[in-house]
């Protein structure tokens, strides 16, 4: 049986969490950047915010958000090489000091629930949390952090790419509720186009024609020749139909 995807940024309990990574990396002194369905969904919704001038709960409650934000139960991470540069025992050592960090007990941003955030499974690069709300939770009721660290972690494209795109990473400031700003650092959304189309699955899909779609809106241009150098020939295929795609988004 396959898994249930169950969060996106609407979630508070995702976002909280999201956040919290992200805070915890830096006080570690970590370089990264979230990448896959989580940053889909950060560029995705920091645009719609800008485009209603709102904040993302006010948003998800007068539109239909599902159509946009993907959801999704892992958390997906780059870390810079660095990161591991002084060995495998002092890398562990800083993540288990992550992991001890993101394990609390917290009110919620809207301030009307408890949360819980258990260390279900620990592990230097898929952890995984059980999430408890006002006392209550499941065996879906968890996300992993999915934490690559390695150029070879990238997948499709080459691994000079890898950190390249860590230092081409965004700092977003994404409004979430009157009580709470969410500050990540995320892919770009070149650098994220380029992953997508590598793969194209129908989630991609999904993630390519709405951030594309939302970038047009905002009056943004797609670097499309970064796009196609990143590709490069073994995925021309791929980037024929990107082109495709992202003109009839556009007609």
């Amino acid at each position: 049986m396959a898994k249930r995807a169950l969060y996106d940024l609407t979630d508070e309990e995702f976002a909280y969490f999201v956040n919290e990574v992200n805070k915890g990396l830096e006080r570690e002194g970590i370089s990264h950047i979230f990448v896959g369905g989580t940053a889909s969904q950060i560029q995705i919704a920091e645009r719609l915010c800008k485009l209603h001038n709102t904040d993302l709960v006010t948003l998800a409650r007068d539109e239909r958000l599902q159509d946009y934000l993907r959801a999704t139960d892992d958390i997906d991470l780059a870390l810079a090489t660095k990161a591991y540069a002084q060995g495998d025992t002092e890398y562990a050592h800083v993540i288990n000091k992550l992991l001890d960090s993101l394990t609390k007990e917290v009110i919620s941003p809207s301030e009307e629930h408890i949360f819980k955030y258990q260390l279900a499974r620990r592990g230097v690069k898929r952890p995984i949390f059980q999430v408890v709300v006002d006392d209550k939770t499941d065996n879906e009721q968890r996300f992993a952090l999915n934490v690559s660290r390695r150029p070879q972690d990238l997948r499709n494209l080459e691994s000079s790419f890898y950190d390249a795109f860590i230092e081409d990473g965004q700092e977003v400031t994404l409004p979430y509720n009157p009580n709470l700003q969410l500050k990540l650092r995320v892919i770009s959304p070149t650098n994220l186009f380029a992953t997508k189309v590598s793969h194209f699955r129908p989630k991609d899909t999904m993630d390519i024609h709405n951030l594309a779609d939302l970038m047009g809106e905002c009056g943004e241009t797609i670097d499309l020749n970064k796009v196609k150098t990143i590709l490069g020939e073994k995925y021309s295929r791929n980037y024929s139909r990107f082109l495709s795609l992202i003109r009839m988004e556009n007609q």
